[in-house]
């Protein structure tokens, strides 16, 4: 190796080694009746004993690196050098499930290793060590004994991955997302509940999507909470994360061990929150980090606790941090703050905080919304946790076609705001938005839904057509032509059987303040019984 890659940051060496491994995994083909399917717990590391020490103790070794943070040791940069070309020079199908084991193993560590360069403002390790009683001093005449927040939608129109950390962090201009409060179906769809318990201890929640309710969890002590707040794939673990970065999970090193407890204040020694959204899962529309808003807000209010709206923002991204999912800033900004269409973006140098300005726009330009814009849902279920890995890893690796495209669509998102003050929809903005999405990962928009993208475009409905959120599945965003209607395009999806299962949904710009935060609501009975 040379001194220049020496010189770069390990999550960037380790990142590329991945990409080389998994290139040459996809052109040699996996073995027949090799499952490609989840990966092994990262605890689990197993090879087969024919495998070299090497690669048999590899996932030890660079873990024991990562644990003790030494991110510049040169010799083992040098040993993965060496052992990753041997794998390419002498590898072959019948070793390709152990090359893909190895390169799976060193994403997470590149991944893990990007984590430490966040700034103070959205890193979970600066922030898990705290109580709410730390973060402020709640005001005692304002603790409530029951409080619910109630939240819009985001619709993102240009500018989405810049504002996902690392990369939001390390652009080389500042990022920008322009995004937009929207209703859906005429209600805010987005909603939490959270009351004081005086019978029972711990913490109850209770979760419902798309009229689905999940079962109630119990946590009876604060090491359950910590204990889930890291799998995202576990019911119960984003509010673990929720509960951790609100204070209301405490952790304190005494004499050196850790003691972690609930930092219930005032009356009532146990606490329920339930969860409710109307959106379908994996919609596309920033449900988890704008339910996540909603929920922080809620708790503060049920303890007395202040706080500013970029408070809130901030604290939503390092809940997307400890929760391990890595989400950005935008939908939160998109979904809790005022101001209808609105510009986000980071401050360079300093804390490297969010910023935001709402983008007014003129009565004609609303009312054409109320009639052009709509919501087309897919019924693809997005398969999307790989998707942020996949781009992360692209970025890390930094690779040059990634690299481009962040430049590309941060001046999208200004371009459209540009759009916008000039009275136009930024539809050219949208579509060029989509095909950007599309160059960081393939599975943005599934053959299904593009091939139905294609169809509203010949066909003489769309303007525009483009993904929500990440893609993969989830709601389709349409800017129907001039004088089109929302029963037409209704009319065209049930004409058609390619279109089963999809369905138009309304979406309505919301102008005034996103978020509706009250205290007082009454706990029905059945939610009693479920305790």
């Amino acid at each position: 190796m040379n001194g220049q890659q020496h010189q770069q940051p390990l999550e960037t060496v380790l990142a590329q080694m991945a990409l080389r491994l998994r290139g040459f995994v996809m052109k040699v083909g996996m073995p027949d009746g090799v499952y490609d399917g989840e990966e092994d717990d990262n605890d689990n590391y197993n090879v087969d004993d024919g495998d070299e020490v090497e690669e048999r103790t590899l996932w030890r070794r660079v873990r024991t690196l990562v644990e003790f943070g030494l991110a510049a040791d040169v010799r083992l940069v040098q040993w993965l050098s060496e052992m990753n070309q041997r794998l390419l020079d002498g590898g072959g199908p019948s070793r390709a499930k152990v090359i893909k084991t190895i390169a799976d193993r060193l994403q997470w560590v590149a991944l893990r290793l990007s984590l430490r360069s966040l700034p103070p403002i959205c890193s979970p390790r600066i922030h898990r060590i705290q109580s709410l009683d730390k973060c402020s001093s709640p005001d005692t005449s304002s603790i409530a004994f029951q409080s619910e927040a109630e939240v819009t939608a985001r619709m993102d129109i240009a500018g989405g991955w810049t504002d996902t950390p690392p990369i939001t962090y390390q652009c080389a201009s500042p990022p920008a997302v322009l995004n937009l409060s929207i209703k859906v179906n005429g209600k805010r769809p987005i909603r939490c509940r959270c009351a004081r318990l005086e019978a029972f201890g711990g913490v109850f929640y209770t979760q419902t999507s798309n009229g689905n309710t999940e079962r109630t969890l119990h946590f009876a002590s604060a090491n359950s909470v910590f204990a889930c707040c890291a799998q995202p794939s576990k019911l119960g673990s984003l509010i673990s994360s929720i509960l951790i970065v609100a204070g209301i999970v405490r952790e304190e090193l005494i004499g050196g061990e850790r003691i972690r407890q609930f930092a219930m204040t005032g009356p009532g020694r146990g606490l329920y929150v339930s969860a409710n959204s109307d959106l379908p899962h994996g919609s596309g529309l920033g449900t988890s980090s704008i339910l996540s808003g909603a929920m922080l807000a809620a708790l503060w209010r049920l303890f007395g606790k202040s706080f500013q709206q970029s408070e809130l923002i901030h604290a939503v991204l390092r809940v997307e941090q400890l929760h391990t999912t890595g989400g950005g800033w935008q939908d939160q900004i998109g979904g809790c703050a005022p101001g209808g269409f609105k510009l986000g973006t980071v401050c360079p140098g300093g804390k490297r905080e969010c910023q935001w300005r709402a983008v007014p726009i003129g009565n004609s330009l609303q009312n054409e919304m109320s009639k052009r814009l709509a919501l087309i849902y897919t019924g693809q279920t997005r398969l999307a946790k790989h998707l942020l890995e996949e781009v992360l890893l692209s970025w890390l690796g930094r690779d040059q076609r990634i690299l481009r495209a962040v430049q590309r669509l941060s001046d999208g998102a200004r371009g459209a705001e540009k759009a916008l003050l000039e009275g136009k929809f930024p539809s050219d903005i949208c579509r060029e938005y989509n095909a950007l999405k599309k160059e960081f990962t393939a599975g943005t928009m599934p053959s299904k839904v593009a091939e139905l993208s294609r169809e509203l475009t010949a066909e003489g409905l769309a303007e525009a057509a483009w993904m929500a959120g990440a893609g993969g599945g989830g709601f389709l965003y349409v800017w129907l032509r001039e004088h089109r209607t929302l029963e037409e395009l209704e009319c065209f999806l049930a004409g058609d059987k390619r279109w089963h299962g999809m369905g138009v949904w309304r979406a309505e710009m919301e102008v005034a303040e996103p978020m509706t935060l009250r205290r007082g609501w009454t706990l029905p009975v059945n939610e009693f019984n479920r305790l």
